[in-house]
């Protein structure tokens, strides 16, 4: 149950860095799915850790709000 009616998700926008190239990446995680698959959020903080402490990639975390629906809610536990 969702008393506030917002949909949260956490953005993770990982910019990877080669030999005169960059790379772009966005992944987001939702609460339901951090829920429903702890072992690969853990797995994507441990990726990201190696990243930073590696300099072979700049990491920003960003929160999005939206407003969120029953119905929406529902396909989000469909999908899972």
């Amino acid at each position: 149950m969702n008393p506030l009616k917002v949909n949260i998700t956490l953005w993770v926008f990982m910019n990877s860095y080669r030999k005169n190239e960059q790379q772009r990446g966005s992944f987001p995680m939702s609460d339901v799915l951090i829920e429903a698959y702890p072992k690969f959020y853990q797995r994507l903080i441990e990726v990201i850790r190696e990243r930073l402490y590696s300099k072979k990639a700049e990491v920003r975390l960003g929160l999005l709000f939206e407003p969120f629906t029953r119905a929406e809610e529902q396909k989000m536990h469909d999908l899972i």
